[in-house]
C-alpha cells in the first residue's frame, strides 16, 4: 500500500493541515532555486517545441535579439537557450553608432516589451545529436533542428526461431 503524505484517521478523507501546507510554501519559496529564477530570469521568451519524424524543432520568438546574442548549447537531453533583448533605444543606438545629439529624450509611459537577459531550459523527451543540429534566425524567430541520437531512435529486432527448432 502506498504512503500517503497527510494521514487519515478513521476513514476520514486525507486534508492537509494548515501548518504542512505553510511548511511547503516557505520550503519552495525560500528554496535558492526560487529567487535564481525569479531575480534572473527578469524577461520570458516564448518557446513551441515539436516533434518531427526522427527530430525535434523548437522555435522560439526573439524580438529585439541579434544572432550574435543568443547562445545556444545541448547536454543530453537538456537545450539550454540564452540571449538578449535589447530595448529600442538600445536597437536605435548600435544602428546609429551613438545617438544624435538633437533627438529628444523619450519617457515612456507603458513598457511591455520585453529587455533584459533571458535564459530556458527545454528537457527533451531523449537524447539529441548536437553535431548535426542546425539553427536559423529570421524575423525574430529562432528556429532549431534537432535530429534525435542514434540511441534514441531504436530499430526493430526481428526474432528468429531457437536453434534447433526448425530440425525434427
Amino acid at each position: 500500500m502506498a504512503e500517503t503524505r497527510y494521514p487519515t484517521t478513521r476513514g476520514m478523507p486525507a486534508f492537509p493541515s494548515v501548518f504542512g501546507l505553510w511548511d511547503d510554501f516557505m520550503r519552495r519559496f525560500m528554496s535558492p532555486w526560487f529567487f535564481e529564477r525569479t531575480l534572473t530570469m527578469g524577461t520570458f521568451a516564448p518557446v513551441d517545441v515539436c516533434e518531427r519524424g526522427n527530430e525535434y524543432v523548437i522555435r522560439m520568438a526573439c524580438p529585439g535579439c541579434r544572432p550574435q546574442d543568443i547562445d545556444v548549447t545541448v547536454e543530453n537531453d537538456v537545450v539550454r537557450i540564452r540571449g538578449k533583448f535589447l530595448r529600442h533605444d538600445e536597437m536605435e543606438k548600435t544602428a546609429e553608432e551613438g545617438a544624435q545629439p538633437g533627438k529628444e529624450h523619450e519617457q515612456c509611459l507603458i513598457r511591455e516589451l520585453p529587455s533584459g537577459r533571458f535564459e530556458r531550459d527545454i528537457t527533451l523527451p531523449t537524447g539529441v545529436n548536437a553535431q548535426q543540429a542546425r539553427a536559423t534566425f529570421e524575423n525574430g524567430l529562432l528556429t532549431l533542428v534537432l535530429p534525435k541520437a542514434q540511441a534514441a531512435i531504436g530499430h526493430k529486432i526481428q526474432i528468429g526461431q531457437p536453434a534447433g527448432a526448425g530440425t525434427r
